[in-house]
């Protein structure tokens, strides 16, 4: 079940779909318009709807659930802070966090007692970092309490749990991250966000074959999210299954070219099956910001050209104060260079800054191979409290073999 949500001056259309997700084919969709303030109205008559004609589907009778359970599900019978929250939530979902942050917020001002709309708020804020530059320990409190006052109001709440993983996985503190994100998936396993960024704490913690179990299950449940299929690709890429990866990865650029984990992901991925020209076409699309020239520099680099990574880091070096993941970014060029001491240098100066470089590229990336015997990369694995069994194993391989 998918649908989309559009908005015309003071009219809403809402189209619920009904896919057979191994195939894709559409098997029913109708679309319903109505002025904006009917929101609640409109969400009913769809749900009944969708009810009515998935049991059709299945010959079997689904049962509507009743107006109380929707109304307690919606979290507010405010219409405009619901309307607000709703298009906070489709501007968090493309990772528009500054938009999607006022929308909570503002939300948040017509109802104080909006749960939603607080776990909304830290989860936007949680992403603040990636994707604004912001520092992780500034907006840390903030979005903290954001998340600890929704659950004050609605223990439920699976995003609150999810936010928390995300923002104690950016402090380094991995078992209070770890205990968030699994809460997440308890509250809600039909949530595809909580299982993915589960996902993600899997694999940045090394426990790739969990991590891939989590990925597919997202993925299952949202088979049209672009980031799903990228992570997907991530997954069957360190699984040594280069071509099933290389396809996934494509797949996950036709669901959404402008997606900036989508491009850095499939960059990756290229470069590692030696399709370098293609993870160069990847790399130089992503944005102009610190938390993704590190990606490009390192993608030229090991494609081989050496002055396209070079402008990039010394121009990142020339920017003062170093702005949140501009020491990541450099360490990244210099790993592709295989200038293995100033990206060192970088790394250590990264955790100084308290920057969660280890929650861009996972420790089990090659990227990391030029430097995991050394003394001070184990140095730097302890001092953000990662396992040195895991990535420094005594074989050398990466994740102790746990791909």
């Amino acid at each position: 079940v998918w649908g989309t949500v559009e908005r015309a001056d003071s009219q809403v259309k809402i189209t619920p779909h009904l896919v057979n997700a191994a195939t894709g084919e559409s098997l029913w969709q109708q679309s319903y318009v109505r002025a904006a303030s009917d929101m609640f109205g409109v969400q009913d008559d769809v749900a009944r709807a969708t009810s009515e004609q998935l049991g059709a589907l299945l010959a079997t009778k689904i049962p509507a659930t009743s107006v109380a359970t929707r109304q307690k599900a919606r979290g507010t019978n405010d219409v405009v802070a619901y309307d607000l929250f709703l298009r906070g939530q489709s501007l968090l979902r493309i990772r528009a966090v500054k938009q999607a942050r006022d929308l909570f917020a503002q939300a948040i001002k017509r109802d104080s007692m909006f749960a939603r709309a607080y776990a909304g708020l830290s989860e936007a804020l949680a992403f603040y970092p990636q994707f604004t530059g912001s520092a992780a320990t500034v907006v840390f409190d903030t979005a903290t309490a954001a998340a600890n006052r929704g659950l004050s109001l609605d223990s439920t709440l699976a995003r609150a749990h999810l936010s928390l993983g995300l923002l104690y996985m950016n402090a380094f503190q991995w078992e209070q991250s770890g205990v968030h994100f699994r809460r997440a998936v308890e509250l809600d396993p039909t949530d595809a966000a909580a299982r993915l960024q589960l996902g993600r704490y899997l694999v940045h913690t090394g426990r790739l074959r969990e991590a891939r179990i989590e990925i597919d299950r997202a993925k299952q449940l949202d088979p049209f999210s672009g980031v799903n299929a990228a992570w997907s690709g991530y997954a069957l890429y360190q699984a040594g299954k280069l071509d099933d990866a290389v396809a996934e990865c494509a797949r996950a650029f036709q669901l959404d070219s402008t997606n900036m984990i989508v491009l850095t992901i499939s960059a990756f991925v290229n470069l590692g099956a030696k399709n370098s020209a293609v993870a160069v076409k990847y790399a130089d699309r992503q944005a102009d910001a610190p938390a993704f020239n590190g990606y490009t520099a390192y993608v030229h680099a090991v494609a081989g050209s050496k002055e396209k990574a070079e402008s990039i880091i010394h121009r990142l070096e020339a920017r003062t104060p170093r702005p949140a993941f501009g020491e990541m970014a450099i360490a990244m060029g210099y790993l592709g260079l295989r200038d293995t001491s100033r990206a060192l240098d970088a790394l250590t100066h990264s955790t100084d800054m308290r920057d969660p470089w280890t929650s861009v590229v996972p420790l089990c990336d090659p990227m990391y191979d030029p430097i995991r015997g050394s003394a001070r990369f184990a140095q730097l694995l302890m001092r953000v409290g990662l396992e040195l069994a895991v990535f420094v194993p005594p074989a050398g391989a990466r994740c102790g073999g746990a791909s």
